[in-house]
């Protein structure tokens, strides 16, 4: 996302795929991509953890399948890109929830999951951010990241 803003600010239009959908987002999925892709998955995992205090995962399709296929069972598998393994994966999974954007830009994919945690948010009546109310949490983050002097 910061790519794309500093596109707007410098006066570039990037390009991307301007979709109005969205995906349902369940309580603990497991985001998918390739490059730009797996970037954004990780985003997408983080921002999971920083705005719910919910597990979720985020791994590059090319390791996907082996090992962390495994514990998706019952969880929700968040397939970002649209190359020909991620078609066929996206397939071949019957046993669990399966959201495939079929979008291989990641700024467009980027906006996509932005659209569709503000729609969760929404859904689920959240109005709080989980870190910032969870302040024993907050503070071992804090303290690590920003006042640890190395000792």
């Amino acid at each position: 996302m910061t790519t794309y803003v500093l596109f707007k600010i410098a006066g570039i239009e990037p390009n991307v795929e301007e979709r109005q959908d969205t995906y349902t987002l369940g309580n603990n999925p497991f985001f998918v991509g390739s490059n730009g892709n797996y970037g954004i998955s990780v985003f997408a995992y983080l921002k999971m953890s920083e705005i719910f205090g919910i597990q979720s995962n985020a791994e590059r399709t090319e390791q996907f399948c082996h090992s962390p296929v495994f514990s998706t069972k019952g969880r929700q598998i968040v397939i970002l890109g649209n190359s020909e393994r991620e078609k066929k994966l996206a397939k071949f999974i019957d046993f669990t929830d399966v959201k495939f954007t079929g979008i291989r830009d990641p700024i467009s994919n980027a906006i996509i999951f932005l659209k569709s945690l503000l729609s969760k948010m929404k859904r689920d009546n959240w109005d709080k951010i989980f870190f910032l109310d969870c302040r024993k949490i907050l503070n071992v983050s804090s303290n690590m990241i920003y006042y640890d002097s190395g000792s």
